[in-house]
């Protein structure tokens, strides 16, 4: 099985890491992608809001072990964020998508 390896416009990381970044660090602010312009047509704001509202629910949830992972799944977002890459959460990543 291939497995295929996703790009995301350069222009388009560094035009919205900040804001990405802060969707990791705070997931309650997931909505940005709805309100901020230049945040709306975007393919990493979209992606990123997405994994950042992932982290919320794992975070919601009242056991320690969902909440461990949340924090281990915000350090991994906020590494791919950084680097600018496409990196999803381990296991729920790809396969939970809400925000289309």
């Amino acid at each position: 099985m291939s497995e295929e390896i996703r790009q995301f416009d350069q222009a388009d990381v560094e035009a919205n890491k900040v804001m990405c970044i802060l969707m990791i660090i705070f997931p309650i602010l997931f909505f940005l992608v709805f309100i901020v312009e230049s945040m709306k047509n975007s393919s990493v704001s979209k992606f990123y809001a997405n994994q950042a509202l992932i982290v919320l629910i794992l975070n919601i949830i009242p056991l320690g072990i969902t909440q461990l992972a949340g924090l281990i799944c915000q350090i991994i977002l906020l590494v791919g964020v950084l680097n600018g890459s496409y990196m999803p959460i381990p296991v729920l990543g790809e396969k939970i998508v809400i925000l289309k």
